[in-house]
């Protein structure tokens, strides 16, 4: 299977439906940014098909129902756990995802799928709210404190940390919209 990218600002949900679109203009201007790169499903029949018949045929996928996201981490502790939440800066991911969806759970380090998760719920507001909110379910939160690098107490200022450490100050500043999403192991 190859590894999806998790480069996902031109993905979008369609509203009121499960099917997942790129952006039209975006996939011409750029070629490789079509929604099968995007997408985590190992089998697909339009891959198949596309690869299938690569030297004369150029799909281009621009919406689909069987879409999977991909979910990309750079910290990889508390993956394995069976519930847990992610939270990402910016209210996009809340808009994509709806309970019951599948994501896959990719380490962008090493470029390998994790695992497969279930969405259980969506939460968004500023980024300061959801991380004192939420920060203690945090798959990395939640790691640390089984380790004792953390302690609950001091969960949403280490949440805040990392945050920064993986967007920048600027990006993560509290003000910020947020997304926290839920996943279930599966």
């Amino acid at each position: 299977m190859s590894i999806p990218s998790t480069d996902s600002k031109r993905i979008k949900r369609l509203e009121g439906t499960d099917r997942f679109t790129v952006e039209a203009l975006s996939a011409f201007k750029y070629p490789d940014n079509v929604l099968c790169n995007h997408c985590a499903r190992d089998k697909c029949k339009f891959r198949s098909y596309a690869q299938r018949h690569s030297d004369t045929l150029e799909l281009r996928v621009m919406s689909c129902a069987d879409f999977m996201p991909a979910l990309g981490f750079s910290v990889l502790g508390g993956l394995d756990l069976r519930i847990w939440n992610t939270i990402r800066v910016g209210g996009a991911w809340a808009d994509r995802l709806q309970p019951g969806m599948k994501v896959a759970i990719i380490d962008t380090k090493n470029n390998v799928h994790l695992s497969t998760c279930k969405v259980e719920t969506t939460v968004t507001g500023t980024l300061e709210e959801m991380v004192h909110l939420h920060a203690h379910n945090n798959h990395a939160i939640k790691h640390e404190m089984h380790t004792g690098k953390t302690d609950l107490s001091q969960a949403p200022e280490r949440m805040m940390r990392i945050l920064k450490n993986a967007n920048g100050t600027n990006i993560a500043s509290p003000e910020r919209a947020a997304s926290v999403i839920y996943l279930r192991a599966l």
